[in-house]
């Protein structure tokens, strides 16, 4: 924000300094395009050492109550534009997860204030705010710092939508200065799911456009959008990167086709409205040491699956599951119950049953067919390959995410876990909760709906606005495949719907994409799908790519090509 000097004002009659006090509001409205609740600004920044060149707003919209009357909150970071705040288009971001806190990636990834490890802050001039006025959203509630009033979890699509168009509502409220403008949602991973979701409902509802909340395109990056082809083409994409060998390829497969054979997933719901009582979180400790198991039950007792199972757990006696459990005895534990009797979860820890959520074995095999890709590249030391960026190796968790990285998450929970963070970003209301850079429990509460379809919902938006769908080359868990794989049978099925440039896509000229006379990648469009694949990039394309994802959402929202 800028700084104001105070000067000695003259003696005027009350009729001009009223007049002059209208004048220099008006005109900073102009320049800043600033027309907010003042409640929102934030003012400075632990760490910023310069008032940043751009104002800020923060804080938290109500979006309706808890059974008890308690305020569900919804917290945004908005940072206004670095070129024309007061005329540029409103991009909002949401991180995947489902679970992870859209503010991390304000501070890692595309942000304009990055975090350091020491806590401090730095201009990042590739930020997105370049030519947007950018909005980073923590969502759904119980993701970062929003919450529900009782703490509970969503438990479907349904209700992340209901909750996301009356925050939008609330925010255009606060900043009717951006009513009129164009309107850009982006996001990555899970908000595949999240963004087709809102888009189509915001697209069918009428009162969004009465309200000037005018939604002109979607962005998604490496995006979840279709599991059953994201999951199914993992494993040869990751044999033809050189992460497993071929011996290991021929097993996954078998097991894939297992594993489909024996579920049907279920797109015909998915994001339909729902009934049932919210998820309240667990009062099981999972943070806490496991006992161990003395004896079999009865009815399992000589069955070698319960023995070896017993066995497998028994190595983590005194340890904490959660955190110490590793991917290789997490696959093996999966083919011991897939094998096993099915009673034979009953000898689990609470963590895995509360994971498993009433999965069947085959659903237990297609979850978790990327973890066992990751099992086969692990070594020793339980470290393996990052499946979200082929250059990492480090640890893994049990079921095959990488624990370390990005890097910086350990240095955001610190900082956002500090009441000097809390109070400039307006957000005091969050109280004695911990951030977390992600949520696993809303990854369990959403499985519902984590492995349905959104490709029906994605058609209903290509069918009335552009949509731009990029990838980052060194991704496996949505890999470059997997989308074109997606969007090839999108646009080749005769009987789906119709959309903009669907008759032309499948032909249409796979570009390279140049930035700054250097190879960036390739892009491919046809009507109202943009599909590029960006080079050198992971799971988290600004991450690995700041500068050029740059230039790419500059160009999607402003209309020009991504490639002349």
């Amino acid at each position: 924000m800028e700084r104001f000097h105070r000067t000695k004002i003259m003696r005027w009659d009350i009729t001009t300094f009223i007049r002059l006090i209208t004048i220099i509001s008006v005109g900073l409205c102009a320049a800043t395009g600033s027309v907010a609740d003042e409640k929102f600004r934030v003012k400075n920044l632990p760490g910023l050492p310069t008032a940043a060149s751009f104002d800020q707003f923060a804080g938290y919209i109500d979006v309706g109550e808890d059974v008890n009357g308690s305020k569900n909150k919804m917290f945004f970071w908005m940072m206004e534009s670095r070129s024309a705040p007061a005329s540029d288009p409103v991009v909002i971001w949401l991180s995947g997860g489902p679970g992870c806190s859209s503010v991390a990636a304000q501070m890692e990834e595309n942000g304009p204030l990055h975090l350091q490890g020491d806590g401090s802050m730095i201009n990042n001039p590739n930020g997105w705010n370049s030519h947007a006025n950018l909005v980073y959203l923590d969502q759904p509630l119980q993701t970062g710092l929003s919450f529900s009033g009782d703490d509970s979890l969503i438990y479907e699509q349904y209700q992340a939508t209901t909750d996301f168009k009356v925050f939008l509502k609330g925010f255009y409220k606060a900043f009717p200065n951006f009513k009129g403008r164009d309107l850009y949602i982006s996001g990555e991973s899970y908000a595949g799911h999240f963004i087709p979701a809102f888009a189509t409902s915001m697209l069918s509802d009428p009162s969004f456009d009465k309200a000037g909340i005018h939604l002109k395109g979607v962005a998604i990056g490496n995006g979840w959008i279709d599991p059953l082809t994201h999951i199914t083409t993992t494993p040869q994409v990751a044999h033809a990167a050189g992460v497993i060998n071929i011996s290991a390829l021929g097993k996954i497969n078998e097991i894939a086709k297992q594993a489909v054979a024996g579920i049907a997933p279920d797109v015909g719901n998915f994001g339909s409205k729902g009934d049932g009582e919210p998820l309240q979180m667990p009062s099981i400790n999972f943070m806490t040491a496991y006992d161990g198991l003395e004896k079999l039950p009865v009815a399992l007792q000589g069955n070698s699956e319960a023995t070896a199972l017993k066995a497998l757990l028994n190595a983590y006696k005194g340890e904490i599951i959660a955190v110490k459990f590793s991917n290789v005895d997490f696959i093996k534990m999966i083919d011991l119950i897939v094998r096993g009797p099915e009673d034979l979860r009953s000898i689990l820890p609470p963590l895995f049953t509360f994971l498993f959520n009433g999965a069947s074995n085959d659903q237990l095999l297609y979850r978790y067919l990327i973890a066992r890709v990751v099992a086969e590249s692990s070594n020793s030391d339980g470290n393996a390959v990052n499946l979200m960026d082929l250059a990492n190796f480090g640890p893994v968790s049990m079921i095959g995410t990488p624990t370390a990285w990005p890097a910086g998450d350990s240095v955001f929970q610190d900082y956002m876990n500090n009441t000097e963070t809390l109070t400039a970003l307006n957000a005091t209301a969050f109280g004695k909760r911990t951030v977390i850079p992600c949520n696993p429990l809303l990854y369990t509460s959403l499985t519902g709906d984590y492995y349905q379809s959104a490709a029906p919902l994605l058609l209903k938006v290509l069918a009335k606005i552009p949509v731009l769908l990029y990838n980052g080359q060194d991704d496996l868990i949505v890999s470059a495949s997997s989308t074109q794989k997606l969007l090839l049978k999108l646009a080749s099925d005769e009987d789906g719907p119709p959309w903009p440039g669907k008759k032309g896509y499948a032909d249409a000229q796979y570009q390279p994409w140049i930035v700054d006379n250097e190879f960036a990648g390739y892009y491919q469009n046809s009507g109202n799908l943009h599909y590029l694949s960006v080079l050198d990039a992971s799971h988290m394309v600004p991450l690995s790519q700041p500068k050029n994802a740059n230039v790419m959402i500059r160009a999607f929202i402003s209309g020009q090509p991504i490639v002349d």
